[in-house]
């Protein structure tokens, strides 16, 4: 008996299945896990959906997350700190134009200050706790995070790679170039890594946190640049930084599966607003109150309408106010003509003239309705008299 072999998907399949497992096993010794990450009004419902995954993943782990407000509105404020595990940040405005949106794609794609705030959300995370996963909000979680937190505890960083084949240099502005001119000569082919998901403590916070945070405060180093070598929609804006700053500091870089594996974007998916109630119903079990609706307009009718408006003198009651009534026009009747003048008997002949016009048309009608032709009488009797 031969046996049989193994396809190549269905290999990739068994890897994927005993790396999965090893990663998930991989557990960190930490009493608890502390997230940060950052959030507009724009991307509150990924925000929503990304921690119930949390939740979903780490229900058996303490762990508390700090949302920084790039933009929130008040209700989403209030109701997102309905969580006992969620605190809502102001974001240190470390640049004028930090919160204003700039196009960073040719399809008319924005984003704040281009994206010159994630350094401050590092730094600022750091200054509250002694290490945090930073993780974008429109990811989720598609597996606890056990890998990336033991590999803190034991590094004091973990960083993975943004895509197999996308070298730094190919998504660097020429003034990021500049900068770092040295370290671009040796590691500018080297894959960048993935800004949005990146672990971070207090072991790096000097090295590698604070000279970006730095940085932060110039938003040029940030700019979408149409002279990148991969033209303007390969111009990432804070991604080079990190990653050169990473390249230059020694610091591992793990494959992307550790990313694509453990994460997935929510952030444009057609059925985000599906998942954003999911995720309402699911927190909700967690203490999560959402804000209810405003109150609709009823409908009415125009006779309702009507009626509710009432007059004006109503009106000016409820009010309160004195308002004088506007007055109605008031007609006076014509005076009429002296019987003997000029303009009375012109209208008198008119209507004698009127009356016969009516008189005669009646007649000549009701001749023809007894077969008469239209035959002068003194003709109509001669004719009679030949007979």
């Amino acid at each position: 008996m031969h046996a049989k072999k193994v396809s190549t998907p269905m290999r990739h399949r068994l890897i994927y299945v005993v790396i999965m497992l090893w990663i998930i096993n991989t557990q960190a010794t930490f009493e608890k896990l502390y997230f940060a990450t950052s959030a507009d009004s724009e991307f509150y419902p990924c925000l929503l959906v990304m921690i119930n995954s949390i939740y979903k993943h780490h229900a058996n782990t303490p762990w508390e997350i700090t949302v920084y407000d790039l933009g929130l509105t008040p209700e989403q404020r209030t109701e997102i700190t309905t969580l006992p595990n969620v605190h809502v940040d102001t974001l240190e405005q470390v640049n004028p134009s930090m919160l204003t949106p700039f196009p960073v794609r040719q399809n008319g794609r924005t984003a704040r200050g281009y994206y010159s705030w994630k350094p401050v959300a590092l730094k600022m995370a750091l200054d509250k706790y002694p290490y945090c996963m930073y993780i974008d909000a429109g990811l989720e979680l598609q597996a606890p995070l056990s890998y990336p937190f033991a590999c803190i505890e034991r590094d004091g960083y973990f960083f993975a790679a943004c895509s197999e084949s996308h070298p730094i240099m190919i998504m660097s502005p020429p003034k990021i170039m500049e900068l770092f001119k040295d370290e671009f000569e040796k590691y500018g082919q080297e894959t960048g890594i993935s800004a949005g998901y990146q672990g971070v403590s207090g072991h790096i916070y000097k090295s590698y946190v604070l000279p970006i945070y730095q940085l932060a405060k110039n938003i040029e180093y940030f700019q979408s640049d149409p002279g990148c070598p991969g033209g303007f929609d390969y111009s990432r804006n804070d991604q080079p930084l990190f990653s050169i700053l990473v390249r230059k500091l020694g610091f591992k870089v793990h494959s992307v599966h550790y990313f694509t594996w453990l994460t997935k974007r929510t952030h444009g998916k057609k059925d985000l607003a599906t998942l954003c109630e999911i995720a309402k119903k699911e927190l909700a079990t967690h203490g999560f109150i959402p804000t209810p609706p405003p109150p609709q307009p009823e409908k009415t009718t125009i006779e309702e309408k009507d009626d509710k408006k009432g007059t004006p003198d109503e009106q000016d009651k409820t009010s309160g106010k004195t308002v004088q009534k506007k007055k109605e026009p008031v007609t006076t009747p014509a005076k009429p003509e002296p019987k003997n003048s000029p303009v009375a008997q012109v209208i008198k002949k008119l209507r004698v003239k009127k009356t016969a016009h009516f008189a005669q048309i009646k007649n000549r009608a009701a001749g023809r309705s007894h077969g008469q032709s239209k035959i002068h009488p003194q003709i109509r009797a001669t004719k009679r008299s030949f007979k």
